[in-house]
């Protein structure tokens, strides 16, 4: 576990942690079997989410990365900006900026759900 006062944000996968530091930067700790704990560099992070062996990062830009362990496409992330970012068994959830469409990156496809609109 990373030492330190300096998170804004933490997530849980199925045995690895996640936390993003105040400075935009990922940290992990935890099982790394399938390169779940491997973060990418840099300092341009706005979130984090855990899934079960895999992990996801909303950059400030609004694109996503993933990374670990990606047999159903969970990893696969879409082209896009994207406003919130979470990770399941073995998917990933993506949502968009309004109109807002929920993505579900399953199984090597897309799902979309779109939210009503008032």
């Amino acid at each position: 576990m990373p030492s330190g006062n300096d998170f804004a944000a933490v997530a849980g996968g199925w045995g690895h942690s996640l936390a993003l530091k105040e400075d935009g930067s990922l940290a992990a700790w935890g099982y790394n079997g399938y390169g779940e704990c491997n973060v990418p560099s840099g300092n341009d992070f706005a979130a984090v989410a855990g899934g079960y062996h895999h992990s996801l990062a909303l950059k400030e830009d609004g694109s996503l990365v993933a990374w670990g362990w990606n047999d159903l496409g969970q990893c696969n992330v879409p082209s896009g900006s994207f406003a919130a970012v979470a990770g399941g068994w073995h998917y990933s959830l993506a949502l968009t900026p309004e109109p807002a469409t929920l993505s579900l990156l399953a199984l090597g496809g897309l799902l979309l759900l779109r939210r009503r609109q008032k």
